[in-house]
């Protein structure tokens, strides 16, 4: 009986390159190494080994710099494309996340925390946040969390990491499939996605649980999905899909942060402009087969309006001080008149100056990116005039070097650093053309050769003076307890006199409380501490005085305190009282509640003291 043959075709070749992982295997080990060093240097740093900062910036090396390298100069496929940039990009997520694994400890986090916890236990929007009004009417974050905590019962802490990673995944993706749109080309994309990466405020502020680091990932989806619905006809399949997304993300911003909100609209509106300039030079009818920006614009100045007329009133008194302050000082530098410069690398309060170093890195950062950027514009100038995207996106670059100019100032300072999450998705773009325009050079074979490692150095550069430049180097590394010193600052003591009073004292009692202690007892303490912000008083001047006057007691009333906490452990820091009192002594001052007629010491922790006044302030 014959057998029949069965013909058996076995593959023996490399998948397509499109479907190829190429590299990624490798690297995906590579930056796991650095992430381990990064873990190492942590833990290093917590038993305050010298040598932990160079594991730290060693493993951020490790951890980037391939990536660029194999990105700029290999050939790789979609797949390694799409990967070499989550991959890292999440990674510097996790840099955040292993800094404080356990609970919040950064400013901003307590202030949002507190937004949280009132949401959830009293399931209305809205209530009232000492610590900053602002964050209780955009709750967007908080609405989301919030969610997460009632669906899973997980705490507050795993819930907020769980949103924003996934946030983090949302805002590579977008910000990759906008370049790669625009370009053609999955290469740029990449290479402009990690460039992104190096803003300043990547690794850190934009990982915290605070309402720009969610705000940030839907501005990015609702950019990609208004360019995806360009490529479609009304009435092609998704077409009304895309646009009911569009609405909702476009609602999501709103409500969620303010700044990215008035961000996404002057992008929308000016891409607007641009798109209606080229169609109206152009005889012939627009390429896309869908509809432009405009409509979207429309929404999103209707949402804007309607959002702050009707609910958030308060920003514009929250805002404008900052914004008048930092264009009056920019204006006294101009002139060169009264004292508006700032000293950089320098603490303006303690006076320490940064190492010679981190003054390199973070000078060669900026330098980097001023010197490829023309390259970029004169590519755009040859290729991409009829984009209005990307000529919106290069208009963004293009007040790069002008945020540069506001870190002269002090008021300034900041108002140029929380710019740069916004003008590095243009920066981003514009120097990935600006790269591919150099690479058209004639350089010399060894040069060409050594190619990937300079790049993976130049982008290695830009990250670690973009954090340098964008975070407090000293709350860098965790540590032992410091006193005012942000992330350093939150230790047992202070938690535990905070639980302490919400246990005993109930919640939203009047509290005065300066410094780091505020933002534990509006958290965990959940007590209504008195900040200007929310309409009470500047505890500072309470608190520093060496004695308790008239107008202190004035101070008290008018606050309406029940409690006032004192740290003594601020004696360490006498700088603080000098910039209220210059004359006054702050141990005198901090001891002054002992021996006021009517206050009572009722907790005692050893460096925390709580005091009621009542019979001061009159409250009951």
């Amino acid at each position: 009986v014959p057998v029949p043959s069965v013909a058996v075709k076995i593959s023996t070749g490399r998948p397509p390159h499109h479907r190829s992982w190429g590299w990624l295997p490798e690297y995906s080990v590579i930056g796991a190494i650095g992430l381990l060093l990064i873990s190492l240097a942590y833990t290093a740093a917590r038993s305050e080994e010298a040598w932990a900062g160079t594991l730290l910036w060693s493993g951020l090396i490790l951890l980037f710099g391939p990536a660029a390298g194999r990105l700029a100069f290999g050939r790789p496929g979609e797949r390694e494309n799409l990967g070499l940039v989550l991959i890292p990009g999440f990674f510097l997520y996790l840099v955040k996340i292993m800094h404080s694994p356990v609970n919040f400890t950064s400013f901003d986090e307590f202030l949002h925390w507190r937004t949280l916890s009132d949401l959830v236990r009293s399931d209305h929007l809205f209530n009232v946040n000492p610590l900053l009004p602002s964050s209780a009417l955009y709750p967007g974050l908080e609405m989301v969390t919030g969610a997460l905590v009632k669906l899973s019962g997980l705490p507050y802490f795993t819930a907020g990491i769980i949103i924003l990673g996934a946030g983090r995944i949302v805002l590579l993706l977008s910000f990759y499939l906008i370049f790669k749109e625009l370009s053609r080309s999955g290469r740029l994309a990449g290479i402009a996605t990690l460039v992104y990466m190096t803003n300043p405020n990547f690794v850190f502020f934009d990982a915290d649980f605070s309402y720009e680091s969610l705000a940030l990932p839907l501005a990015g989806l609702l950019l990609f999905v208004i360019v995806r619905r360009q490529q479609l006809d009304r009435f092609e399949a998704g077409a009304k899909g895309l646009t009911v997304a569009a609405v909702i993300t476009g609602s999501a911003v709103v409500m969620t942060h303010h700044i990215t909100s008035y961000v996404v609209l002057g992008l929308l509106v000016l891409w607007t402009f641009l798109d209606k300039l080229k169609n109206t030079k152009q005889s012939s009818k627009p390429a896309r087969p869908g509809p432009g920006p405009g409509g979207m614009a429309i929404f999103m100045l209707v949402a804007v309006l309607a959002w702050i007329l009707n609910i958030a009133g308060i920003i514009i008194g929250y805002l404008s001080p900052h914004l008048q302050a930092a264009a009056k000082e920019m204006g006294n530098l101009i002139a060169q008149e009264g004292d508006s410069g700032r000293q950089l690398f320098q603490n303006s309060t303690t006076g320490v100056s940064s190492p010679l170093w981190e003054r390199f890195v973070a000078f060669g950062a900026v330098g980097l990116i001023l010197l490829v950027l023309p390259f970029g514009f004169w590519r755009i100038w040859k290729k991409y005039l009829n984009n209005p995207l990307v000529l919106t996106l290069a208009a963004a670059a293009l007040l790069y070097p002008v945020s540069l100019a506001f870190r002269l100032t002090r008021a300034g300072w900041e108002a140029a650093n929380r710019s740069s999450e916004f003008l590095f998705l243009g920066v981003g773009l514009v120097f990935a053309l600006g790269v591919f325009q150099i690479a058209t050079f004639p350089f010399p074979k060894g040069l060409k050769q050594a190619g990937p490692f300079l790049f993976s150095a130049c982008l290695s550069v830009m990250l670690l003076g973009g954090i340098i430049a964008g975070w407090n180097p000293r709350q860098l590394l965790p540590g032992a307890y410091k006193v005012e010193e942000g992330s350093l600052s939150i230790e047992p003591q202070g938690i535990q006199a905070a639980l302490w009073a919400n246990t005993y004292l109930g919640p939203n009692n009047f509290m005065g409380v300066y410094g780091t202690n505020m933002n534990l007892m509006g958290s965990y303490g959940d007590q209504n501490v008195s900040t200007t912000l929310s309409g009470g008083i500047n505890m500072a001047w309470v608190l520093f005085a060496p004695r308790l006057e008239a107008e202190q007691i004035e101070q008290i009333q008018r606050g309406l305190l029940k409690y006032i906490v004192v740290d003594r452990r601020l004696a360490q820091v006498p700088y603080l009282a000098a910039s209220f009192y210059p004359n006054g002594s702050i141990t005198e001052a901090l001891d002054k509640f002992n021996n006021i007629t009517g206050v009572k010491r009722i907790f005692d922790s050893g460096d925390i003291i709580i005091y009621d006044v009542g019979a001061i302030s009159g409250a009951g």
